[in-house]
């Protein structure tokens, strides 16, 4: 693929997030990437998708240790007598802080090997080289 980071965010329940997540893990795993997923679970009034997205969440921590879930009913319970205009408002809120979050440990990473990098003398022949990343969503 050619990518250093896959970030994969995806509802699960239905075909596309539950079928497709884990596909996407693989084949970035394959290619390299550290993977970061962000699985969003249905909520508990769409029934069986509550059991299925249980069952490819179980599937997608199997396969990528940096996984995360975003429970629909907990954000609800969260929010009180909220609207559900509100309840996805912050769903999507909550989504943008988890690859903020992440994105900026990157950054703080970066900064910190460039740091040492620069305090210390190489100690072999050669170059060094500071890992220098692109973040582009779509």
């Amino acid at each position: 693929l050619g990518y250093d980071f896959v970030f994969v965010i995806g509802g699960l329940g239905g075909g596309t997030g539950t079928g497709a997540m884990p596909a996407v893990i693989d084949a970035a795993a394959a290619g390299g990437a550290k993977t970061y997923t962000l699985a969003i679970s249905p909520f508990l009034f769409e029934g069986r998708r509550k059991v299925l997205a249980r069952e490819a969440y179980q599937r997608i921590k199997s396969i990528c240790k940096d996984s995360f879930l975003l429970d629909n009913d907990k954000v609800v319970s969260l929010m009180d007598d909220a609207d559900m205009d509100s309840v996805f408002a912050r769903m999507n809120e909550s989504i943008v802080e988890y690859v903020s979050d992440i994105a900026s440990g990157m950054a703080k990473a970066i900064v910190n090997m460039k740091h040492r990098t620069e305090k210390a003398p190489l100690r072999h022949e050669g170059g060094g080289a500071i890992p220098i990343g692109l973040m582009v969503s779509a």
